[in-house]
């Protein structure tokens, strides 16, 4: 009896144990990507560009140049103004079902509201190495 009621104890453990490990890495890689996203607006509203460039991967920098995205982000400002606020509206991952798979991808959506207007904005992560680099940029604007 007494070994019935300690797996009947045991067994729900270890599957709770289990479950957390799969989810703590989950949260553990949502909060590096939202983590990435706060450096990007945090960068954007001090208007130090140039930081941005470090958060940004070998991918994007393969399909734009430095100087297009900081041209980009000047032009994005004027049009909108400054950022008010932002907050993560969406937050996905794109791999296999192994959680050690370094080929993950994040998809995260924010809504920004700036002193002229509002947007959408969707940023796209890979891993480089242990760290998640911003491989594409989206902005969705009227008038941008």
């Amino acid at each position: 009896m007494k070994l019935k009621l300690l797996l009947f104890l045991a067994v729900p453990f270890f599957i709770a144990c289990n479950s957390n490990v799969t989810k703590g890495g989950l949260k553990q890689d949502e909060r590096a990507a939202e983590a990435v996203g706060g450096w990007l607006y945090y960068y954007s509203m001090n208007k130090n560009y140039d930081s941005i460039y470090n958060l940004m991967g070998d991918d994007y920098f393969a399909k734009s140049s430095k100087e297009k995205l900081k041209n980009y982000l000047l032009e994005k400002e004027a049009k909108l103004g400054e950022i008010k606020t932002f907050e993560i509206k969406d937050w996905q991952k794109n791999t296999s079902t192994d959680e050690s798979n370094a080929d993950a991808h994040y998809v995260l959506k924010y809504n920004v509201e700036y002193a002229n207007g509002k947007s959408e904005e969707i940023l796209y992560l890979s891993k480089e190495g242990k760290d998640l680099k911003i491989t594409d940029y989206k902005v969705i604007a009227a008038g941008l």
